[in-house]
């Protein structure tokens, strides 16, 4: 019983320590390197992660993709978004719609 604590406890400690929006990265985005200054970005919507650019939702995408930069050892100037495309995929079953969230970046010089 006290080791199942513990461990519970640790969890909870290392979640709120990295960030449980970390998680929903690995789940709902995926970065494309393009050569060593461009790059592709995909994230998917939820029904908690609403299409919308100014949005907490966008905000966490922009992280995400921030993680994703310093993950690759990319754009140390910064970067910039050439494109941004909300391509609709399907309905959960809920019937919330699912998009795909499509980015094209390049790194400033």
């Amino acid at each position: 019983m006290r080791r199942s604590l513990t461990s519970m406890c640790l969890c909870l400690l290392l979640s709120a320590c990295y960030g449980i929006d970390d998680v929903d990265r690995v789940e709902l985005s995926d970065f494309r390197p393009i050569g060593t200054d461009e790059f592709h970005y995909f994230a998917r919507t939820t029904p908690f992660y609403g299409p919308g650019p100014g949005t907490w939702a966008g905000s966490a995408r922009l992280r995400w993709l921030a993680d994703y930069l310093d993950i690759f050892g990319m754009c140390p100037a910064g970067y910039v978004l050439v494109k941004r495309d909300a391509i609709f995929r399907d309905l959960d079953p809920l019937g919330y719609p699912t998009d795909e969230i499509a980015y094209e970046g390049r790194c400033r010089s």
